[in-house]
This record gives structure tokens, sequence and C-alpha cells, in this order.
């Protein structure tokens, strides 16, 4: 059986799953079809369309394919923040020890449908979940993905890389 698994390993790369890697980070899982992006551990949800054009060859729609957490850092939060980008930011982290600025509501990380109720009906809608230190935020973005939401963003430095930024927080 092991050499079953590591044939798949070593065959085409379209044709095995990776849903996850050890670090519970989510990937791109197999539909028929290649992520295309790079293995650097980054989760961006680009797909810049430079694959070698050896997949399936079959249709190429405009369909994102399974949904994944997007990882952010502090200085493009404060960007989208500071250009007034259209996004949902959610503090997860429990108890509530304070928050960033223009963060729109506190939903504990563990209540999942209150999280797809605060987030409504969009799948599109841009999300951005943190905690105090990251934890807690990953299993709010899990969950949203999961439930099926696109626009995912995890800030994984929390509000403990804000402030190591050089960035208060809101009382």
């Amino acid at each position: 059986m092991w050499l079953l698994l590591i044939a798949l390993g070593c065959g085409d790369a379209d044709k095995a799953s990776d849903d996850s890697d050890d670090t519970g980070n989510e990937s791109v899982s197999d539909d028929g079809g290649s992520d295309g992006g790079s293995d650097d551990g980054s989760v961006d949800g680009s797909d810049d369309g430079s694959d070698d054009g050896s997949d399936d060859g079959g249709d190429d729609t405009s369909d994102p394919g399974p949904a994944e957490v997007h990882i952010l850092d502090v200085e493009t939060l404060v960007d989208w923040l500071e250009a007034g980008d259209d996004l949902l930011l959610i503090n997860t982290h429990v108890p509530y020890a304070g928050e960033i600025p223009d963060t729109d509501v506190h939903v504990a990380y563990s209540d999942g449908a209150e999280l797809v109720a605060v987030v409504g009906d969009d799948l599109d809608r841009r999300v951005v979940v943190y905690c105090k230190t990251g934890p807690m935020s990953e299993i709010a973005a899990e969950t949203l993905v999961a439930a099926g939401y696109h626009e995912i963003y995890d800030l994984p430095e929390g509000m403990a890389g804000w402030e190591a930024a050089g960035y208060a927080l809101a009382e």
C-alpha cells in the first residue's frame, strides 16, 4: 500500500490531493486541475496563469475552485484601512482584550453560527479576522472558509503584531 501512495505522490501532480499541510494551513484541494501557485507556504489565493499548460486542458472557466484562508500581514491591513477599502474587520479574541481601530464587530472565534450570521450572504465579501496572537483567528477563518466564503483573510500576527509594528489598539 505504501508503494501505491508513493507512486501517487511521484506521479502526475494534478492527480494527487493536497488538502492541508502539517501546519494546518489550507491549500487548494484537488478538483481535477492544478492550483498553479508556488509552494512557499504563503497563501494568497491568486493564480497568475503561468502554469505550463499541462493540466487537463478542459474548460477555462472563472471558477475559483475551493476557497482557502488568505494570510494577511499588518502593513497590508493598514494600507486597506487607510484606503477605505470595503472589508469586514472581526475581532475573534476571547476574552475581549481590546481591538484594532476600525474593527466592525467582536465575535468569539468558537461561535461559527454567529460568524456566519455577521458576514451574511455575500460569499465574496472581504473579511479580515484577528485575535491576540493568531490561533483563535485561524479557527474562525477556517470556519468561514468551510461555510463557503472566498475572501477570508487571517491576520496571524493579531493584536500583538499590530502593537509590535507601532500601532495602538483601540480601547
